[in-house]
């Protein structure tokens, strides 16, 4: 029987590439990495890797068994944390990833919730961009990740996750006081044209959904400055160095800024709460529930 011990340093160094750096990842010494690799490799009778000078190449047969390993393994660290709670009706810990504008408005009161329904629940909150936080969803290191998809940017969600809707954002412009557009009538993507955007980072789907919308409609943004944390934003057009459209949660401080509609800007952000559809975790529909009830409140609205 393949050991998950094995499996796991297995998957450890195909994704890092090397056996020390593997190593240190796992805490093991690279003496143990090596043997764990070769006792594996004797199981299966089958290299699974070639070993070059300062890194180790994974064999298709590693990968595959790396691919499979990582749901199996994600299965048995659900099995061997659900322990205490199946054993002893303890509610065990909750393994949460999200995205920094959810961090700040959705999360807080979806944890003061879990509190009063699930008082012995651990929650254990872990903050990225939703790429890497759904890899981790994927092998097992997180029960739910929090996420976004944009309509100009279509999502494919990996294969194996459920999804649970939270919030629908439209976006909105936000301008500094005093700036000619503030007192519009209306205000349409092109007015913008000729303004300096405070924008997302390049090869962000935020990024590409600006892109998107403003080519519809017949120019590319004259980008000043970027930052993908929208307090900066926020910051830096109220400093009246551009102007930035972002979505409604994004926007938490008004001082010194004024938020218009685009009256032909219909693409949305979508936030959503995503968990492996093999997972085991009980009572996971009534967690999930409580936040939707807090996506659903003033944090969220």
């Amino acid at each position: 029987m393949l050991s998950p011990t094995h499996l796991r340093t297995l998957v450890t160094v195909v994704r890092l590439g090397s056996f020390a750096d593997a190593a240190r990842h796992l805490g093991y010494t690279p003496s143990a990495v090596s043997q764990q690799v070769a006792t594996l490799e004797r199981q299966i009778r089958t290299p699974l890797f070639e070993r070059q000078a300062h890194a180790v190449r994974p064999t298709p047969t590693a990968l595959a068994l790396a691919d499979r390993a990582i749901a199996v393994l994600a299965e048995v660290t659900s099995l061997a944390e659900d322990l205490p709670a199946l054993t002893s009706g303890e509610a065990g810990r909750l393994r949460v990833g999200s995205f920094p504008t959810a961090s700040r408005r959705l999360v807080p009161d979806w944890f003061a919730r879990l509190r009063d329904t699930h008082p012995d629940l651990q929650v254990v909150l872990d903050e990225d961009e939703p790429e890497p936080l759904l890899e981790r969803l994927r092998t097992g290191e997180l029960d739910v990740a929090l996420a976004y998809g944009y309509d100009l940017v279509p999502t494919r969600w990996p294969a194996g996750l459920r999804r649970t809707p939270l919030v629908d954002e439209p976006f909105v412009l936000v301008l500094p006081q005093g700036h000619p557009l503030a007192d519009a009538e209306t205000i349409a993507l092109a007015d913008l044209a000729e303004q300096t955007w405070v924008a997302p980072r390049e090869q962000t789907a935020g990024a590409r959904a600006q892109r998107r919308a403003c080519a519809v409609v017949g120019f590319d943004q004259r980008v000043g400055f970027r930052s993908n944390d929208y307090g900066v934003v926020c910051r830096l057009v109220r400093a009246g160095l551009g102007i930035a459209v972002v979505p409604a949660l994004g926007v938490e401080d008004t001082t010194g800024l004024v938020t218009r509609s685009i009256v032909d800007l219909t693409s949305q952000r979508h936030t959503v709460a995503l968990h492996r559809a093999a997972s085991a975790r009980p009572g996971l529909d009534a967690i999930l529930a409580q936040l939707v009830a807090a996506a659903a409140g003033p944090g969220g609205a």
